[in-house]
């Protein structure tokens, strides 16, 4: 009994000291800690002074918020800029700059002007090189068509794309085509122009071809429907794709392609109405007629036998030409109107996890608010795409277009040394208003009584001579050149 108690005793000691000894090493931790806090200094207090300003992006010129401004060297006078850039920080006085900094861009040590704002631009760290890795171009504009209302995909990239692609319309009528640039006209010889590709094909786009009428171009894009492209892609350097037919830059249009596995059926059906132009103010018949009339003595060499050649002159009621000179015409009259356009659409696309199909349908038709010239179109496009292995597909794209004018002649030729003016809306404007829109010629059947008759057959302001056997006729026809009926 006696040696268990001495064991119990033993253990109860060892304890004890142990708790002690924990106890005694935790105390010594505390008092440290205290005394540490108490060597903790304080920032000094200097006299300071207030700077203020505002940040904005070099490049871009927006405000900039958020941007750090501290005095330099000293992160404990600093301060944030408010969402309009501004900002005041207040600096100790021995200090001549402050240090800016903003994620992304340059860090700046800014020198400090007295009694003014101190502004400040920061330049972007980042830069958009020509090209990326492999043939990935960042030098690039684009737009996806959803939808569209234009007769011609130019519509669109005027509308879309003109921050990318400056383009000129060639004319009024539809249909009819711009003038493309994207690098700016760089030839006085050579075209201009961009390349167009279509769904990976380079297209001819005929910019070196002439034409019958005088004022028409040639449009190939007015042969496809704005309502099959899905995308439109400017490249505003090609060069390294295309070689030198990329050199002033390139389009690619990417048409619709079969997207859902549903089958879906689109339809849509739209027109529009252009009002008739505004038309040029000009002169009567007779104020033409008195204008004329104050010219002719500053004509030299002007004598009677040359003032009777002037048959528009004579107003008297015996006057053989009083019918064709002596009349008040408004030649802009029945040149314009007001044109409709109307269009419309059908689509059917569709699918399975093998092949993925889209047909389309289309048919548009457009007037000129010119007379006697419109234009109409039809498309038929269809195209697959189909799954052969897990690693090869194959493509089909059958594309059916037909493409119909009525115009006539527009605009001014480069020169009229060996034709005459065929342009109705020149001639509207530089025809005499005495001048009749019918049509008249001298009859000399019998020479003793000549007659001045209104032609039923003969069109045209030009004269002409015409046999008829043994009788010599001299005709002189002038006619309204914007007529195509018999009046």
């Amino acid at each position: 009994m006696g040696s268990v108690r001495r064991t119990s005793i033993c253990f109860l000691a060892l304890a004890a000291f142990g708790i002690s000894s924990a106890f005694s090493q935790e105390v010594p931790q505390d008092e440290e800690t205290a005394k540490v806090r108490k060597v903790k200094k304080t920032a000094p207090t200097y006299e300071t002074r207030v700077v203020k300003g505002r940040v904005t992006d070099a490049a871009t010129g927006a405000p900039m918020g958020g941007v750090r401004i501290q005095a330099l060297g000293m992160d404990h006078y600093s301060t944030l800029t408010n969402e309009d850039g501004s900002y005041e920080v207040k600096i100790p006085v021995f200090l001549n700059s402050v240090y800016v900094y903003a994620p992304e861009y340059n860090s700046l040590q800014v020198a400090i002007i007295e009694n003014a704002d101190n502004d400040i631009k920061m330049m972007s760290t980042t830069f958009n090189g020509f090209y990326g890795e492999g043939t990935e171009i960042t030098a690039k504009g684009s737009t996806v068509l959803s939808e569209t209302s234009s007769v011609t995909v130019e519509t669109d990239m005027m509308k879309k794309l003109a921050g990318d692609i400056n383009i000129v319309k060639k004319n009024g009528l539809p249909g009819q085509g711009v003038y493309m640039t994207i690098r700016g006209i760089n030839s006085i010889n050579s075209s201009a122009q961009p390349l167009v590709v279509l769904d990976g094909n380079m297209i001819d786009m005929q910019y070196d071809r002439t034409a019958l009428h005088e004022g028409y171009f040639n449009n190939v894009l007015a042969s496809l429907d704005p309502e099959t492209i899905d995308k439109i892609e400017v490249l505003k350097n090609g060069t390294a794709l295309y070689g030198a037919k990329g050199a002033n830059g390139v389009i690619l249009i990417t048409t619709k392609r079969g997207k859902s596995q549903a089958t879906r059926i689109n339809a849509r059906i739209y027109g529009g109405v252009e009002l008739v132009p505004n038309k040029v103010e000009v002169m009567n018949g007779p104020q033409y007629t008195n204008y004329l009339s104050d010219l002719i003595p500053t004509i030299k060499d002007m004598n009677n036998y040359a003032l009777n050649s002037f048959v528009f002159l004579d107003q008297s009621p015996t006057n053989f030409y009083r019918n064709v000179y002596n009349n008040n015409t408004n030649w802009q009259k029945n040149m314009y109107r007001a044109a409709a356009s109307q269009n419309y659409k059908v689509s059917v696309e569709g699918g399975d996890d093998v092949g993925m199909y889209a047909l389309s349908l289309g048919y548009t038709s457009a007037k000129s608010t010119m007379k006697e010239n419109d234009m109409s179109r039809l498309n038929l496009r269809f195209n697959t795409d189909i799954k052969i292995g897990s690693k090869i597909t194959t493509s089909l794209d059958v594309n059916y277009n037909q493409t119909s004018y009525n115009i006539l002649d527009q605009g001014w030729s480069e020169s009229y040394t060996s034709q005459n003016i065929g342009s109705v809306n020149v001639l509207g404007l530089v025809t005499a208003p005495f001048i009749s829109p019918y049509s008249y010629y001298v009859d000399q059947t019998d020479p003793a009584h000549a007659q001045l008759l209104l032609s039923q057959e003969w069109a045209g302001k030009y004269a002409s001579e015409i046999t008829d056997g043994d009788i010599f006729r001299k005709n002189y026809y002038i006619k309204d050149p914007f007529a195509f009926t018999k009046e």
